[in-house]
């Protein structure tokens, strides 16, 4: 996964799936759940398309 300079604190960078890139999304961030860092596990990704529109979360 690539970090974006300037990105939005949501966007936690973009990565190659099938010759694609897609957007990855900190779901947790967007809905603004706090996490904690014991029990987090970032390793899991879920890769989804709404209206034509593929981003992972």
């Amino acid at each position: 996964m690539n970090q974006m300079p300037r990105s939005h604190a949501n966007l936690k960078g973009v990565t190659n799936y099938r010759g694609t890139s897609i957007p990855v999304i900190d779901l947790r961030a967007a809905i603004k759940i706090t996490a904690n860092e014991e029990e987090y596990e970032a390793v899991n990704v879920i890769i989804t398309e709404y209206n034509r529109s593929v981003q992972a979360f």
